[in-house]
This record gives C-alpha cells, sequence and structure tokens, in this order.
C-alpha cells in the first residue's frame, strides 16, 4: 500500500475543497494511505476513513527554514510517505518540498495557473471559465499517477449533537423553511453589505422563513447579534462550534453567502447557496461546487469587474457598484426558487 503526503495549509476555503478530491482519491485507489496535513481548525472538514490520517498543523511551532525543516522531518519519520503532493505551492511548502526531494522522495505540485489568472484579471473577459481550484488538486493527483474521477457529494457528513440547540430554540419539529445567511467574507469587496443584508431579511421574515445567522471573528460576531436582537432571529454562531455548525447547515434550504468559505462549506455539505458575487468572479477558478448555476453578479457590465483574484485590492471606483447594484428583492426572488425546486 502506498502512503501518499499531501499538504494545504490555507486559506479556509482552499482546504474545504480539498475534501471532496481526498474522498474520491481513497474510494477509488484502496491500495493508497493518504496524510493529510493542514491546520488543525481545518481538519473538521474531513470525514473519518480507515486509510486517512489527518495532521494537525500548528505553523507557529514551524518558523523559517529550521522550523519547516524540522516539519519535514516529523513528516517523514512519523508517516514514511512514498510520494508528497503540494496542493499549495508557496514559499513554505516550496521549500518543504526541496527536503523531501533531497531525502529521494518524488515531489508533485499544483499549477495554480497564476499567468491565466492574472491575465483575466486584466482583460476583464470572463467568458472561459479557468480550471477549478478541485479541478486543479485532481490534475496535481493524476500527475504522481493516480487519476481520479470527482464522485457524487455531499462531500463533508458531519455529525455533531446539536439537540440542545434545536430543543432551546424549540426546532425539533420543522414547521417552516430554512435559511442560513453568512454575510461576511474575509475581504471588504466581497461583502454585500449590512444594510442590504437587513432588506432581505425583512422579505424573508414575511415569507415565514426561519433565519439562521453564520460568521467568524469578534467583529463579526458583534454584528450578528446586532441583527439577532433587531429582527428575532438566531445566530448560529455564538451558540455553536464549528462542526455543530456545519451539521445545522446541512438542515438548511438554502445558504446565502458571499463569495467565503462559508459559500464552499455548504456547498460541500449537499445544500442549496445562493452565493452574491462583486470583486472577485467564479470564472477564476473559485465557484461553489455543485452550485454554479446560483450565482448572483450584477447584470450591469463593469470595466473594472473582476478587479482582483481574492478581493484583496481596494475598489478602483470607490463606490463598490458591483455590490450595491445587486438587489436584495432580486436575491430574494432566487432563494424562493431554490426553494420552490
Amino acid at each position: 500500500m502506498k502512503t501518499i503526503l499531501v499538504y494545504r495549509f490555507s486559506a479556509m476555503g482552499d482546504v474545504a475543497l480539498v475534501a471532496p478530491v481526498i474522498k474520491s482519491v481513497l474510494h477509488q485507489h484502496p491500495n493508497t494511505r493518504l496524510v493529510f496535513a493542514t491546520r488543525s481548525f481545518f481538519l473538521s472538514f474531513f470525514n473519518d476513513h480507515e486509510r486517512l490520517i489527518k495532521v494537525g498543523v500548528d505553523l507557529k511551532q514551524y518558523k523559517g527554514a529550521l522550523g519547516i525543516r524540522k516539519l519535514f522531518l516529523e513528516l517523514k519519520k512519523e508517516h514514511k510517505p512514498d510520494l508528497v503532493i503540494d496542493l499549495h505551492d508557496v514559499l513554505r511548502t516550496q521549500i518543504l518540498n526541496t527536503f523531501f526531494k533531497s531525502s529521494g522522495i518524488p515531489v508533485y505540485k499544483i499549477d495554480k495557473g497564476r499567468k491565466e489568472k492574472k491575465e483575466m484579471i486584466a482583460s476583464k473577459n470572463t467568458s472561459k471559465p479557468l480550471k477549478t481550484s478541485v479541478e486543479r488538486y485532481l490534475d496535481t493527483f493524476e500527475k504522481a499517477g493516480f487519476s481520479t474521477e470527482l464522485i457524487k457529494g455531499p462531500w463533508i457528513s458531519p455529525k455533531d449533537d446539536i439537540s440542545d440547540f434545536l430543543s432551546f430554540h424549540n426546532l425539533f419539529l420543522k414547521e417552516n423553511k430554512w435559511v442560513g445567511i453568512a454575510p461576511f467574507a474575509k475581504h471588504e469587496t466581497k461583502i454585500w453589505g449590512l444594510s442590504k443584508i437587513e432588506e432581505l431579511i425583512v422579505f424573508l421574515l414575511e415569507a415565514n422563513y426561519k433565519i439562521f445567522l453564520f460568521g467568524g471573528g469578534d467583529g463579526e460576531l458583534l454584528k450578528l447579534n446586532y441583527l439577532a436582537d433587531k429582527y428575532e432571529i438566531i445566530n448560529a454562531s455564538k451558540e455553536l462550534s464549528f462542526k455543530q455548525e456545519m451539521t445545522l447547515m446541512q438542515q438548511l434550504d438554502v445558504m446565502v453567502t458571499m463569495d467565503s468559505s462559508n459559500m464552499h462549506t455548504a456547498s460541500l455539505l449537499g445544500v442549496n447557496v445562493v452565493s452574491i458575487w462583486g470583486s472577485t468572479h467564479p470564472s477564476l477558478g473559485f465557484p461553489p461546487i455543485g452550485n454554479e448555476n446560483n450565482i448572483i453578479i450584477t447584470s450591469e457590465r463593469l470595466d473594472c469587474q473582476p478587479c482582483s483574484v481574492f478581493g484583496n485590492k481596494p475598489c478602483s471606483r470607490g463606490d463598490h457598484a458591483c455590490m450595491k447594484l445587486i438587489e436584495p428583492l432580486f436575491v430574494f426572488k432566487r432563494i424562493n426558487s431554490q426553494i420552490s425546486n
């Protein structure tokens, strides 16, 4: 049995998209053992499997070249990989790759398509979508000799207990449709804005939908608490762990997100996701898997869109038109159409 060491350390959404690939490889290559190394928090995306070893890595303990060498020695000694697959291709993993290669272990790394993404940003021509992250991950396994077809989802199956949460909110009987809203993203240019979210919430409440809010850091939680208190809806992130959040997400009828890790998480869970896009574009390779037809982008042609691959550059116009032109009523109608199907 061959042992493949695979690593991808960030970002959260990119790590989540490794989950369907690992599940597919394990299913189609029964004589293969996978060792997957990533940040400990991200291991929640990966189901337990007898041939999957999950390694949580605290990168703070492996700083600089000496730290990376220490990580190399630990991974090599503990797991004795026959080959290495680098799904990250950043300076840290490039150094790690060098150590493995020098020890005689073959390394295969992802082609991120940086040049073609840069060209799409420059030309603003999104008519021919680039390969998705999942496709690029699968290509990397194929280069290593493990050709794999993506299996049917859902690709994540959390089973954390949320009975106390359901009991507290009297939710054991699902009397109406459930809609989740994740209004935030890592970068400001990918966020629709609280005023738009509030308008959407009003439409949803008038339609008698049950609303759950999802978010991350302290600043986000404060804003979610504001929405929860004002509209008497549930801030799930305040009460649940991340694994429990995923368990709740699986029961939603629709999840509304930005271009964010929550978009990918809900999609991998098999949930209908309506995603709202601003400065970024799904053609750059990061669409929500299985929800490619549920993407909302302003219909008006903006000569600045998309302005970056990850949304990490400020709005060149200064007015965030790509998001402001998307109306809450339009998003509400899209949610309704998904619930009706």
